[in-house]
């Protein structure tokens, strides 16, 4: 989805403008797929990906 340009469904995949600039979540459909889904094919929920991204973008 992320090379046609179209939002993601599961919201698995991050993304850097530019090497020193902050990870992001690339954009994605929240409504595509529930957490119940999500979690039964072993992907992260959507808090839990928020929850990633905050620790990737984290001061070392």
């Amino acid at each position: 989805m992320m090379n046609l340009g179209k939002p993601q469904w599961y919201g698995t995949q991050f993304a850097r403008r530019a090497p020193k600039l902050p990870w992001e979540l690339y954009l994605f459909d929240e409504n595509a797929v529930t957490d119940e889904e999500r979690k039964a094919l072993g992907v992260m929920t959507r808090d839990e990906s928020r929850a990633r991204l905050a620790q990737m973008n984290k001061p070392r």
